[in-house]
Formats: structure tokens, sequence, C-alpha cells
């Protein structure tokens, strides 16, 4: 199957890809322009990014919304600084990334979703508006600001289904060190630079979560951890057998990622990615994109 024009201009960029102040302030420009949200929305697209600037400048840390297939939900626009990661969300809304504009194609009312790196909440809010109080969503975060914001947006929307865990997946449970010196966007714990430049988080296992019990049955699992997804899901090795899960992992980094898909494939699980249509299809050759996802 054959796939139309992708859409894959997003602010989760690589450091090396960034350049110099200058370059990377073109490179951004030159961006926004490129986004899909630009190409469809263009008016409502500039008017966002220019109220974006008044409110941060007055520090106002207004509520918007933005629809999720057939629902919708509220995120506050907090803490808006460079590499926090709600400056493209507050713009571009639900064109945002390919999960936030088509993923409600891959969720029910009713199932169970992992948000894993969840920073300050938009999947965990989409997830928790689509699965209903008969779901539940659980959301996975390290870095405190975040976590902060994250519950923030919980109560905004006054969902009931979500459990927030204070930490990181990996392999095992234990304590990590996660890189924060790229910016909170690039945190880490397959980055570590030492303690100097590091934060000591909480790492969890979602199979030993299981035998816990606390986290039942999953239908979809989200990975946005930075190069720590075959870690991650090696520590869900027992979920992805038994629950067959659809996932969907960032595509950024091409070895993290084919090590991730290499692992996947041991559970028959392939690659897909939505085109600007909406339409799943196979990812043959690799280009950096957030969102790929595995499918039976």
């Amino acid at each position: 199957m054959q796939c139309a024009a992708m859409s894959l201009a997003s602010d989760n960029n690589t450091p090396a890809q960034q350049g110099s102040a200058d370059s990377a302030h073109q490179s951004y420009v030159t961006k926004f322009f490129a986004t899909r949200s630009f190409a469809q929305k263009p008016l409502s697209t500039l008017w966002r990014a220019a109220s974006y600037v008044v409110l941060t400048q007055a520090r106002i840390s207004a509520p918007f919304t933005i629809r999720f297939g057939d629902v919708s939900f509220k995120m506050l626009l907090q803490k808006p600084r460079p590499k926090f990661g709600i400056a493209n969300i507050y713009v571009q809304r639900r064109y945002y990334e390919s999960l936030l504009e088509f993923g409600h194609k891959l969720l029910a009312s009713g199932e169970s979703a992992i948000d894993a790196g969840a920073s300050q909440g938009v999947y965990t809010c989409a997830f928790a508006a689509k699965v209903g109080l008969s779901g539940s969503v659980y959301s996975f975060e390290p870095l405190a600001y975040a976590v902060e914001c994250l519950r923030n947006n919980i109560a905004l929307n006054g969902f009931q289904n979500v459990a927030v865990f204070e930490g990181a997946l990996s392999e095992s449970a234990g304590r990590a060190f996660i890189d924060i010196s790229r910016g909170p966007a690039y945190a880490s714990i397959m980055h570590s630079l030492g303690p100097e430049a590091c934060e000591e988080v909480t790492t969890f296992s979602l199979d030993e979560l299981r035998k816990q019990e606390k986290i039942g049955r999953v239908h979809f699992i989200k990975l946005d951890v930075e190069g720590a997804e075959l870690t991650a899901l090696k520590g869900a090795r027992d979920m992805i057998q038994t629950d067959r899960p659809r996932l969907c992992i960032e595509a950024n980094e091409r070895d993290a990622f084919e090590r991730a898909a290499a692992f996947l494939s041991l559970f028959q699980l392939k690659p897909y990615v939505f085109d600007d249509h909406g339409a799943l299809c196979r990812f043959q050759r690799f280009l950096p994109t957030p969102n790929v996802f595995f499918l039976d």
C-alpha cells in the first residue's frame, strides 16, 4: 500500500538538527510554515501563534480546547518556555501530530491506554476523553514540573479515569539518572552524562506493575521516551504477549527505532503510519517522525 504525502514537521527534532541560534530560529520559522496545521488552517494557525506570544508575555495560563475524533478536552498554557513542549501544541492543536489527529481510530470507549513520557498531558487527556469513565489511562512522567502540569490538566477536565505514575518506564523497577541538559522535551534515561547533568528518577516496569495489580489489561501504549523505547518494551514483554496492545513509538533516532522495531517483530507487530488522509500504511523507508504505530 502506497502512502500519501505525509507532513513530518514537528518540534521534536534532535539537537543535532538545530544548528546555531540563528539557523535554529530560521529552521523553526520554516517548519512552522511547513506544518499540517498551517496548510489546513493558515489563518487560525497564525492567529494562535500571535495569541501565544501575547499570552506568554503576559504570563496568562489560558485554557484551550483540542479535538480528538468525536471528543474534546482542555489544556492549560503552562510553563511556556523553549523545549517545554507546549508551544506547538497550543498553536497546532489537533494537527500537532498524526497521533493527535487520527489516533482516535485506534481507541474505543471502555479501553485502557498507557501514556509514557506524558509531559504536560496532551495524550493523557486525549486518551482519557476517548475511553471515557469505563476506560482507564496510566500516565508516566518523570519530571516534576511536567507532573504538576499534567495533574493540572487532568483536574481541569475532571478526569477520574487517570492514574499518574511519577517516573520513567524501564526494563525493571528502581532508580535511574535522566539527562535534562538538552531541555525537558529531550530528557532521557538513555543519554545520561552523570549525576551533575541529571536528575534521579524512579523507574517502573509495566510487567511488574501488572504483577502488583496496579495496571489491568492494556489496549494501547504510546511511548515518547527519547531513545528508551527498547528498555521500556523489554519491561512490558509479558504484557505485549498477552494483551496484544496497539503501540505508538517515536522514530526520530534511527538506531533506537530499529532496535525497538526488531523487538516488536518478535510479536509479529508491523509498523504503520497515518498518511495525511488518515489512512494507515506500512512504514517502509525510515523517515524521522514522532508517530509510528505497531499493529497486528
